[in-house]
């Protein structure tokens, strides 16, 4: 790991900038510093240095060339950790997932970082969902096979963030009323997630295809 530790940092210094200006959509940005920045790889933490460059006027935000080319995800994760980081979170907590990473022995990101990955990755994606989909699906194709096309659409009332816990009117002579048993203090409030498929099948009923879909509430 150590060697593939080596190897990443390499290849990301390939992706350094050393000019005196540079150009991103549009934006001129002179050179303002080079720091140094520990990134989270799939073999663990690699640290080098970077340049960053600064748009003209106050309080703009530095831009990091190095970051934009490789693809670093939260000016933190290489492209390969951040999709095994949110794979994992796809199906355990981050507290599991981090759980999970310290017993495989690579990469061991905190529970904090973990939780924030997809989230980012999430308003990421829907700022372009639209057009990204509208992509994917121009690259479909139906097998001349297909006869029948199946749709489905469902939901659950998934439990969301608790608010504070709801008192009621008391007076001094008052008390609040004790929670039932299992329950916990505050309201838990539900919304629906939703999920769908398309499903193409042959004459014979031969699943060819699926397509599946899946959307947590906004």
């Amino acid at each position: 790991m150590a060697v593939e530790r080596d190897l990443v940092a390499d290849e990301l210094r390939r992706y350094e900038v050393a000019a005196d200006d540079v150009t991103v959509e549009g934006v001129s940005s002179r050179r303002s510093l080079e720091s140094t920045q520990t990134s989270i790889s799939a073999a663990g933490p690699i640290t080098g240095s970077r340049h960053l460059y600064r748009p003209a006027g106050r309080s703009t935000k530095s831009i990091c060339p190095l970051e934009l080319r490789a693809g670093i995800v939260q000016g933190l994760w290489t492209p390969t950790a951040a999709r095994q980081g949110a794979f994992v979170m796809a199906h355990l907590t981050s507290r599991e997932s981090a759980m999970l990473f310290e017993e495989l022995g690579g990469m061991q990101p905190s529970v904090s970082t973990l939780d924030r990955l997809p989230k980012t990755l999430s308003a990421r994606f829907e700022a372009h969902r639209e057009g990204w989909e509208g992509d994917i699906r121009a690259r479909e194709t139906v097998p001349e096979e297909a006869v029948v096309l199946a749709v489905s659409l469902d939901g659950v009332m998934a439990p969301m963030a608790k608010s504070e816990p709801d008192q009621g009117a008391q007076t001094a002579h008052t008390a609040p009323e004790a929670p039932a048993a299992g329950d916990s203090p505050g309201k838990r409030n539900s919304r629906e997630a939703g999920g769908g498929t398309v499903t193409l099948y042959d004459a014979a009923g031969k699943r060819l295809s699926t397509v599946r879909y899946g959307r947590m509430p906004a």
